[in-house]
């Protein structure tokens, strides 16, 4: 018993809290959706746009593309927290772009957009690293839904992997210094 509660006043222990503390404040904290909307139809565009800043009202940075050479611009400078990549541009094979963008950005999570629900073309995009795939006629329903969730998960994912990266340091260091963690518990 004693050995069970002589650990909990060590220094490592509010180490840890502090960093799960600091994993849930970041969650709690409201940031700006970042989405890159991949898509060379002007009307399909104004669209998109519509829908995802009525639904994300001012917490949305919306970057849009109308082209492959636009998109890869706007990616080498920065990453976004979901990119929608429609699946009917003509200036470019969109599933080469997309397993592109893929490699360079395993994690971003990626949603389909087509004016075709053709289930070819939905299993070849998921098998490229697509998360989610919606129809031009399902998007003024889906589309926000789909984005909120991705952004929400993508976002969860980084905060644990923190938190994993935060906790891991904290326990090598208490590996490395057993000695200190005994002396600790002793005082």
């Amino acid at each position: 018993p004693a050995a069970l509660t002589a650990g909990a006043g060590s220094p490592e222990r509010p180490q840890i809290a502090l960093a799960v503390r600091s994993v849930v404040s970041e969650s709690l904290r409201i940031e700006p959706a970042r989405v890159l909307l991949i898509e060379e139809d002007a009307v399909a565009v104004q669209f998109g746009t519509r829908i995802l800043v009525q639904a994300f009202k001012d917490r949305l940075v919306l970057e849009t593309s109308r082209s492959l050479a636009d998109a890869l611009e706007r990616l080498h400078g920065s990453c976004p927290d979901v990119i929608v990549l429609s699946f009917d541009l003509t200036d470019s094979d969109p599933y080469k772009l997309a397993a592109r963008i893929r490699e360079r950005f395993p994690h971003v999570p990626f949603i389909g957009l087509s004016y075709a629900a053709d289930e070819r073309q939905i299993v070849r995009a998921m098998q490229i690293g697509v998360n989610d795939y919606v129809t031009h006629a399902e998007a003024p329903v889906l589309l926000p839904a789909i984005v909120k969730a991705a952004v929400d998960k993508a976002r969860t994912d980084i905060q644990r992997d923190q938190l994993h990266t935060d906790l891991m340091g904290i326990m090598s260091h208490d590996l490395r210094n057993p000695l200190s963690t005994v002396l600790s518990s002793a005082e």
